[in-house]
């Protein structure tokens, strides 16, 4: 159960949550099954945090955001704009994250086994030491990730995965 306090700063902003986080780095933020959905959290140090079923549904976590060693096992990530999201070591086991936009998201280690990746977008993801192992990765875009074994692709693909295709909405989106 997340803890109102850690509640009520977050809701405060980004700054003043940041700021929070920088004078007290050995508080480990509870939000764990909170409603985020559509939240404005970019740039927001969620390093560590505990978001376990936490939904983040539609929600911005981009420009840099911080999700460094999260538990974001069970949370609803779907439609969440991650773009080079910084999500390196978190556990995403048995998250949701349908048509997410993971496009250059860092993702180096993370735990994504039991995933729901359908749909999302993870052009340009760095994926080196990522466990995908039994995520849904049907018509996942793969485009110019990093870190991959050929073996892994290899398998990606017969799961449905894909790695050329046109531009997406996302790519279009940034890069206008």
């Amino acid at each position: 159960m997340a803890n109102k306090d850690h509640i009520g700063r977050l809701r405060q902003g980004v700054s003043v949550w940041n700021q929070w986080r920088t004078q007290h780095p050995a508080v480990v933020p509870d939000l764990s099954g909170e409603n985020l959905s559509r939240e404005r959290l970019e740039r927001a140090d969620l390093s560590r945090a505990n978001l376990h079923k936490t939904d983040l549904s539609y929600a911005k976590l981009t420009l840099g955001a911080n999700l460094h060693e999260a538990d974001l096992s069970g949370a609803n990530l779907s439609f969440a704009d991650l773009h080079s999201a910084l999500i390196e070591k978190a556990n995403l086991g048995d998250a949701n994250l349908h048509q997410a936009n993971l496009h250059f998201a860092n993702l180096r280690g993370a735990d994504l086994s039991g995933a729901d990746l359908s749909d999302a977008d993870m052009t340009g993801a760095k994926l080196s030491g990522a466990d995908l192992r039994g995520a849904n990765v049907k018509q996942t875009r793969f485009d110019r990730v990093e870190g991959l074994k050929e073996s892994e692709k290899a398998d990606l693909r017969t799961r449905g995965a894909l790695f050329q295709g046109p531009p997406t909405y996302w790519e279009l989106r940034y890069l206008k």
